[in-house]
């Protein structure tokens, strides 16, 4: 997959519409991260929505995997009200975004 260079020369992450996790590799690829299935809910207590490319399908792949509860934490000094406002419509996105991966699966 070609990706275009950002202003700092550092490949720009493409959107992959699945359920899978990736991680770039130092070529420049994309390697498909495992998920361990833990057999209970899981609950991840330290993340940053606000900096995905795309918050509402983070937190869809998050609840295909057994994620029952995220936290994302805020910095008020940098991110203002910008996470809680944004809330909602990431929730809207994602419950779109499960509906459509589920039925990939």
């Amino acid at each position: 997959m070609d990706v275009e260079p950002t202003a700092t020369d550092e490949p720009t992450e493409p959107e992959f519409f699945d359920s899978l996790f990736r991680k770039r590799k130092k070529n420049g690829e994309w390697k498909i991260v495992e998920t361990p299935d833990l057999g209970v809910l899981a609950v991840d207590a330290h993340c940053h929505l606000q900096y995905q490319k795309n918050p509402g399908l983070a937190l869809a792949r998050a609840g295909l995997h057994g994620v029952g509860f995220m936290c994302t934490v805020v910095d008020v000094y940098e991110d203002g009200t910008t996470t809680y406002d944004s809330l909602s419509k990431w929730n809207h996105e994602a419950a779109l975004s499960m509906q459509r991966l589920f039925s990939r699966c």
